[in-house]
């Protein structure tokens, strides 16, 4: 039998396909290309395309529209991560930092002017179906307030969110929100994630003679939302999430709500951090058929364990850390596994303001819990 020798590649479907990629990128991408054959030039092109990282500015939202209408090279983009350059101009990380005027624009609060980006573009792309990633990851970078001590005169510092700001991730949050708004059917898994670097380290790559005596430079925050998509997605205007399962979220406003009255099929919920319940959480019913929930960095009184009478069946499932003086013991971290979860979760938002006086009972309880 003859054996069939794999066809080379045109030289227009390399240019074809280097033309959406950045500078450097296209650059390593024509040099693999060059002596690949078509079946190994197909697997080039996953790698290159599979994953595709915008700032949905400029340049990189032109790339990408003229992308969601290439019928061929579009099916590849399975991951779609959404950041800016603050990361690539934070002297923490590169030896030439504030290098990029790619920076999303921002008011005084830190939060992200979604308005003034590609944000309803990117919406049209993905109900339009032009886009159909399996993942949306959406990274806030935060930038030290000391670290600006090193930017040029030329440079806006004022554009720069910093670790400052936002830390409670109401601004990425909301800025998710913008993208994910009309997309929400598809959507069967929400993470928020908050990464912070080391705290300080001595300068290495440069100094600064305006700088104060002894500055170090500061650590990064970083808040990555994690999207996931079922395959048999289909875009649709609603604000629901169908066939969402599970849910790792920041407290902030939109997704409390959302998973917890707009998530029917929600099995496991973690809500973190939180300073405390206080507009976390309403005193409606929870319609959910929660299995598992868990609520961090909380403050809320640790009576409210008293207060709302767990029933005697659930109570095996439900575990707890305290801390504070015995006489005003708050509680850090609550978590319940079980199949009446919505009803636990419920009946702890309807009491979690409700300060009582502490009973012997409780106390004693309390003391057993942090012996």
């Amino acid at each position: 039998m003859e054996k069939v020798e794999p066809l080379s590649v045109p030289v227009a479907m390399i240019e074809e396909a280097a033309a959406y990629l950045g500078a450097s990128e296209s650059l390593s991408f024509r040099k693999e290309s060059e002596l690949a054959d078509s079946q190994a030039f197909s697997l080039i092109r996953e790698r290159y395309f599979s994953t595709w990282t915008t700032s949905l500015m400029g340049a990189d939202l032109d790339r990408l529209e003229k992308l969601s209408r290439d019928t061929d090279l579009r099916s590849l983009v399975k991951t779609i991560i959404i950041q800016d350059d603050c990361e690539k101009n934070d002297p923490w990380n590169c030896v030439y930092p504030f290098q990029s005027d790619v920076i999303w624009p921002g008011d005084e609060d830190g939060s992200i002017l979604s308005e003034q980006i590609g944000v309803q573009n990117l919406r049209a792309m993905l109900l339009d179906r032009r886009l159909c990633p399996d993942i949306i990851k959406i990274r806030d970078y935060r930038i030290s307030p000391s670290n600006l001590y090193y930017c040029p005169e030329d440079h806006n510092r004022k554009a720069y969110r910093t670790a400052g700001y936002g830390q409670d991730a109401t601004a990425v949050a909301l800025f998710a929100r913008d993208i994910i708004q009309g997309l929400g059917h598809g959507v069967i898994d929400v993470k928020m994630l908050r990464q912070s670097t080391e705290n300080l380290r001595e300068l290495s790559y440069f100094k600064n003679p305006d700088a104060p005596p002894g500055m170090s430079l500061g650590s990064s925050l970083v808040i990555e939302v994690t999207i996931c998509f079922s395959t048999e997605f289909r875009g649709c205007h609603t604000g629901h999430f169908p066939m969402l399962r599970s849910a790792e979220i920041l407290a902030a406003p939109y997704w409390v709500e959302k998973m917890l009255y707009h998530a029917p099929l929600l099995e496991n919920l973690t809500i973190s951090p939180r300073a405390s319940w206080d507009d976390l959480l309403s005193s409606r019913p929870v319609p959910l058929q929660l299995k598992q929930f868990s609520i961090g960095s909380s403050t809320i009184h640790a009576d409210t364990l008293h207060a709302a009478d767990v029933p005697e069946q659930c109570r095996a499932g439900l575990d707890w850390k305290v801390r504070g003086l015995a006489d005003d013991p708050r509680i850090s971290w609550i978590e319940y596994q079980g199949p009446d979860a919505g009803e636990v979760l419920a009946r702890l938002a309807l009491h979690a303001k409700v300060r009582l006086p502490y009973s012997a009972e409780f106390l004693a309880a309390y003391s057993l819990k942090t012996a």
